[in-house]
């Protein structure tokens, strides 16, 4: 598979994890809200998400997640991509 190939499939497959864990509907994970199980559930590397996908993250992290509970956040704070930092 080509770069460009390879960086438009991993972006589907983000934005589709994304969705996954939003409606608690994931495969590959338990379905924790962070940045390591979305990068598990989407088949990319943690770095890769951050190093190449960094706007995926921003673009998607006002609306997505503040907490690792499948439930989302208990507050009415800013949302955010947690990091467990797992490897």
């Amino acid at each position: 598979m080509k770069n460009d190939e390879r960086r438009q499939h991993n972006e589907v497959q983000i934005r589709a994890a994304i969705e996954r864990l939003l409606t608690g509907q994931t495969i590959h994970t338990d379905g924790t809200r962070d940045v390591t199980t979305l990068a598990a559930e989407a088949g990319v590397s943690r770095q890769d998400l951050y190093r190449s996908y960094r706007p995926l993250l921003d673009e998607s992290g006002g609306t997505c997640v503040g907490s690792k509970s499948r439930r989302g956040p208990a507050t009415g704070g800013p949302r955010r991509w947690t990091d467990s930092g797992r490897s």
